[in-house]
């Protein structure tokens, strides 16, 4: 099938897959999602630099340096005089010279779900390490979506005392200066 695709004025025809199901949407706002590979749409888009900075530490997939699962790269984005630090499936405490890699965050997103990263105490270790203002638990099993082999978010969410957690309404929120606090997306 041969799917046009026209952004700022700029017209490209592509060969896609057709998605019978129509079951690939955009988790936020629902609308059907079209998947293409970068080079068949750069041309598309328009010049210009990103306003992000990305830094990246090397990390462990596991506690035994990477031989069970590998490595692991926590991304560091910075834009707007923010810093958030996305942990990806970081299985260890973090070393200190890690740590000090990673650097001051506003907001960190960490797994907490154990089995294959760390575990709800593991994951409050490593925040109380990096002092974000703002943490977003991840890479938890919540019914019908996640591993039924890991934990959900309730063991993270207990070691926090009650007043910080905040359950959104949707699954995404503003970080500004203020934000503080677990927040909690809602799906």
């Amino acid at each position: 099938m041969t799917v046009q695709v026209a952004i700022g004025g700029h017209v490209r025809k592509l060969t896609a897959l057709h998605d019978t199901g129509n079951t690939l949407r955009d988790p936020v706002n629902g609308r059907p999602v079209l998947v293409a590979e970068q080079a068949a749409v750069l041309e598309l888009l328009p010049e210009r630099e990103s306003p992000f900075t990305v830094r990246e530490v090397e990390t462990f997939h596991d506690d035994r340096g990477g031989a069970l699962r590998g490595t692991n790269t926590v991304r560091i984005f910075t834009a707007g005089g923010l810093s958030v630090a996305h942990l990806g499936d970081l299985g260890h405490q973090l070393t200190v010279e890690q740590a000090a890699a990673i650097g001051p965050v506003d907001a960190v997103l960490v797994p907490v779900g154990g089995v294959y990263t760390v575990d709800a105490a593991g994951a409050k270790a490593v925040c109380d390490a990096l002092h974000p203002r703002c943490v977003v638990p991840m890479h938890y099993h919540h019914a019908p979506y996640g591993l039924t082999e890991v934990d959900s978010v309730e063991s993270f969410l207990e070691l926090w005392p009650a007043e910080e957690v905040h359950h959104l309404q949707g699954a995404a929120f503003e970080l500004t200066e203020q934000t503080a606090g677990v927040m909690v997306p809602s799906f």
